[in-house]
């Protein structure tokens, strides 16, 4: 398992997109860090319970007919992402990855993911169920250390923290892997789609 976008450049990009937005304006508390990283684990799951899944020809279908014919090319692109991208599962789990590297990129974790194929030991076989609540456990480790770094700086628990967060990054991609999609361009679509919303995409955190 293996992928070929350098995911400290791409959590850099992914920050200053999200400052931008304002949801960087104050301070954050970690806890809710974390747990806006599980709502989007949670919204993989109903996603997969609907039946919500991106149909990519589709979607390129949708973009080049309206490309330059009926509305502009950004227009066109949301048109086909909402139709055919957004809400689904390929879609919950970019949100994932979005926010893990947001928050790698403000604590200066390094997530060079050509670094860590080793650590996803996750059986393919397993169900969606079961994938996302091994994902969630490493995310709640992760939060554990991260926690506990808010109060003191120690060196035990940034690495419990990187390996945590190193490890809930391995099974997204082989999750990703296993259910036959490019997790890095479902990334890059998001991050194109979230430019165009408004302030903290309209709500209050």
């Amino acid at each position: 398992m293996t992928t070929t976008t350098n995911l400290n450049e791409l959590g850099k990009q992914i920050h200053e997109n999200a400052k931008a937005k304002g949801f960087w304006d104050e301070p954050r508390n970690t806890g809710e860090i974390f747990m806006l990283i599980v709502s989007e684990l949670s919204e993989a799951l109903e996603a997969d319970r609907k039946g919500r899944v991106a149909d990519m020809d589709m979607f390129q279908s949708r973009y080049s007919q309206r490309n330059g014919v009926r509305s502009t090319e950004m227009l066109a692109f949301i048109y086909a992402f909402e139709n055919e991208v957004k809400d689904t599962v390929e879609d919950e789990i970019a949100d994932v990855v979005i926010r893990i590297l947001d928050y790698c990129a403000v604590q200066k974790i390094d997530a060079d993911f050509e670094r860590f194929d080793d650590l996803d030991s996750e059986s393919h076989t397993k169900n969606v169920g079961e994938y996302l609540i091994s994902i969630t456990g490493s995310v709640y480790y992760a939060s554990v250390s991260a926690r506990a770094l808010d109060f003191k700086e120690n060196e035990d628990d940034r690495d419990n923290l990187t390996l945590e967060i190193h490890e809930a990054l391995a099974k997204l991609f082989g999750f990703a892997e296993s259910q036959g999609f490019d997790l890095c361009q479902h990334i890059q679509l998001k991050m194109k789609y979230n430019a165009t919303r408004e302030h903290k995409h309209g709500k209050k955190y």
